[in-house]
């Protein structure tokens, strides 16, 4: 049954197609999907003879970056997540067949067929053909390879803390040898209140009392500094630190002062 899209459309209104047997379906089915084949066959040849760069193909996609491509060695169609793998297909029947029979059932309402153009690539000729060398390649992968992350920053801000921590430590002592001094005249002032002075059993136990707690903060004041001493003995100052991150900083200002080529610099 030879005929033409029109006709096929006529022949389906004479005859209402609902009182069409189904083997009469079945054939103006086919004649109509062979139409649509030779056309969008025609159109693509017409494209490529006309110089037209724009050819159209078609993939199935939810939408949701999801396609579908027919897997190497099941040779099942299943989904994908990236366009560039999916199945492509230059006439539209042939996706909506796959989308039909053979996707399966649990994903099939959730495909359509996505239409696509694409850039047609015209090899270059022969002659024209940029020819990479190994010896480029291997300057192409050192140009491009990672410098790696930037340790001066993170050095500079780790010296920074420390030299807070050190200039900190530095000023307790200070403070810790200012406070001993001051316990230590206390502790003689109660010693004295106690070899000169009479005292009932209460005023005794107060004076007890006294000295304990001088005696007991005394003996705190010493061990805080005896930490910080042993800290000192590392000898790292404040001053050092400082120096280090102002040497850090200074790598970023560094000038190179030419030795022969001064124009090259101005």
């Amino acid at each position: 049954m030879n005929i033409t899209y029109t006709c096929l459309t006529q022949n389906l209104i004479i005859h209402e197609w609902y009182k069409l047997s189904s083997t009469e379906l079945d054939e103006l089915t086919t004649e109509l999907i062979n139409y649509f084949n030779t056309k969008e066959k025609n159109k693509t040849e017409q494209l490529r003879k006309g110089g037209e760069t724009n050819l159209i193909y078609y993939v199935l996609t939810n939408g949701n970056g999801y396609y579908i491509r027919k897997d190497e060695f099941s040779k099942k169609f299943v989904p994908v997540r990236n366009e560039k793998l999916a199945e492509k297909w230059t006439q539209r029947a042939k996706a909506s067949n796959v989308l039909n029979n053979a996707l399966p059932k649990n994903i099939r309402g959730n495909y359509r067929i996505l239409e696509v153009q694409e850039e047609d690539v015209v090899p270059p000729k022969p002659q024209e053909q940029e020819v990479t060398k190994p010896k480029d390649e291997a300057a192409r992968a050192i140009a491009n390879e990672s410098l790696g992350d930037d340790q001066l920053g993170k050095w500079s801000t780790g010296i920074s803390s420390m030299a807070e921590f050190v200039m900190d430590a530095e000023q307790r002592k200070d403070e810790l040898i200012q406070k001993l001094s001051e316990v230590d005249k206390e502790i003689t002032d109660i010693n004295h209140y106690i070899e000169f002075g009479k005292f009932n059993a209460y005023q005794g136990w107060l004076a007890f009392n006294m000295l304990r707690h001088r005696l007991k903060k005394r003996r705190k004041i010493k061990d805080e500094l005896q930490v910080l001493q042993q800290l000192g003995e590392c000898k790292i100052t404040s001053s050092m630190l400082v120096d280090i991150k102002n040497a850090i900083s200074e790598l970023g200002n560094r000038q190179y002062v030419p030795r022969v080529l001064t124009a090259l610099f101005e």
